[in-house]
């Protein structure tokens, strides 16, 4: 974490020179401005746990895009982990675990096993691509708490899926 005015100046100093080229690289990216402004968000909260490190770079801005190519890497892999987690326990309930639900009916089949909030949060992270800051703003919890509810999510689904 930071621990010195140096690296608080440091990074306020190339967030104010590099925020709007690395928000620019990551909507290129990913194709949304919410979810790229979480991603540079993200790399800001690396760098800040991280001040040594960049610090020591020859290229602290260089350093902040690698960071950042990290950040969208995870978050594409992990958006297409749910998805696919998602599409397979639909696959598993229709291939005959629990061939009686309709289409319908697999909100509620979800409902059921994560609760609602949990699921409306996931479904919203998965499939209508909510950054999680939009679903804890929505919930009225903190950023850390939604990402960590929706990663417990993940994990019972995964159970389910008999993964």
């Amino acid at each position: 974490m930071i621990e010195t005015p140096e690296q608080m100046e440091l990074i306020r100093g190339l967030y104010v020179e590099e925020h709007a080229k690395l928000l620019l690289y990551a909507v290129s990216s990913l194709g949304d401005e919410d979810l790229a402004d979480e991603a540079v968000q993200e790399t800001f909260v690396i760098a800040c746990s991280k001040p040594s490190a960049l610090m020591g770079h020859p290229n602290p801005g260089g350093w902040l895009m690698k960071t950042l190519i990290y950040v969208l890497k995870d978050m594409k892999k992990g958006r297409a982990r749910m998805n696919a987690l998602l599409f397979l326990v639909r696959d598993r309930e229709s291939a005959g675990l629990c061939p009686e639900l309709a289409e319908a009916e697999f909100d509620a089949a979800f409902v059921a096993l994560v609760g609602e909030e949990n699921w409306w949060m996931y479904k919203n992270v998965a499939l209508r691509r909510m950054t999680v800051l939009e679903v804890a703003d929505a919930v009225g919890i903190s950023r850390e708490a939604a990402k960590k509810r929706v990663q417990r999510t993940a994990a019972k689904l995964k159970r389910r899926a008999g993964h």
